[in-house]
């Protein structure tokens, strides 16, 4: 029975050493849960709502992608409500907080500067940015 213990507490410490947890990945699925993309939290860019559809850009490489799925960027906020990759900057966009690279004062308007792609923020998701 001892030896049945160690072999089961050595094989759990196996899996959390080499296995990925959910924390590593950042899992956007589309309404049907057939289509779906992961991304790592710190490729992850920035969301852009489309209608009925989300554009999702992400770095891998030296390059930036994009995907687009049927989703909502409320569904997506619904799925990840705390992630701290993952804020509403914009009615129609939501950014990882990461990859701002500086922010864009221009007549009064805010905008977030993440190299790839200039990404505008409402008065009503400001403070969340220029308090930081």
């Amino acid at each position: 029975m001892v030896i049945f213990s160690i072999l089961i507490s050595g094989l759990v410490f196996w899996l959390q050493k080499n296995q990925k947890t959910s924390n590593d990945l950042i899992r956007f699925s589309a309404e049907n849960g057939k289509e779906f993309i992961n991304v790592k939290p710190k490729e992850f860019l920035h969301i852009k709502s489309s209608g009925n559809y989300i554009e999702i850009f992400y770095q891998s490489k030296d390059e930036v992608k994009k995907v687009l799925i049927r989703s909502s960027l409320k569904v997506v906020e619904e799925l990840f409500p705390d992630h701290r990759n993952i804020r509403r900057s914009h009615r129609s966009y939501l950014v990882n907080p990461v990859q701002i690279k500086s922010i864009i004062r221009r007549k009064g308007k805010a905008e977030l500067d993440l190299g790839s792609a200039v990404i505008p923020v409402s008065e009503k998701y400001e403070s969340q940015f220029i308090n930081e």
